[in-house]
């Protein structure tokens, strides 16, 4: 959790027990005007996180305007692990070593995704029985089972 985070929820715990009325726009002036380092620190941390998230998004549509990396059948950029993270790179410019590692980190995607799948249908063949046909919810099962 950030530190804002803790600061708002402490600030917070504070008014409510001070007083029986909490004004919420006043109690976020507060904290703002009390915790200006906090907020610019948060404030980087959530704009770098964005920036990170936008990169991703750009690497991973990526295309070889040419066309010709579609033709060999690899993605114009592929993600190879490193340390804590992934670096970036064309497929052009990477080694059969890097390019297998890029191929891993796909199946592992591929994996995830299909095992994430395979629980949804398990689930859904569970509730097919009670839902099937019929104008339930989810929550009407679910409230049901605990009848």
């Amino acid at each position: 959790m950030s530190k804002l985070k803790d600061i708002v929820a402490q600030e917070w715990a504070d008014a409510i027990e001070q007083s029986k009325e909490v004004l919420l726009p006043e109690l976020a002036k507060g904290i703002i005007s009390r915790h200006e380092d906090a907020i610019k620190e948060d404030t980087r941390r959530m704009v770098f996180n964005a920036v990170v998230k936008e990169l991703k998004s750009i690497a991973k549509n990526t295309t070889d305007e040419s066309g010709q990396m579609e033709l060999f059948g690899f993605p114009s950029v592929i993600a190879i692990p490193h340390d804590n993270g992934f670096v970036y790179l064309r497929a052009t410019a990477a080694t059969y070593e890097k390019l297998v590692a890029g191929c891993t980190i796909r199946q592992q995607n591929v994996d995830r995704a299909q095992t994430k799948l395979d629980t949804f249908k398990a689930a859904l063949a569970k509730v097919e029985p009670l839902m099937s046909g019929t104008d339930k919810t989810l929550q009407d099962v679910i409230k049901g089972a605990e009848a």
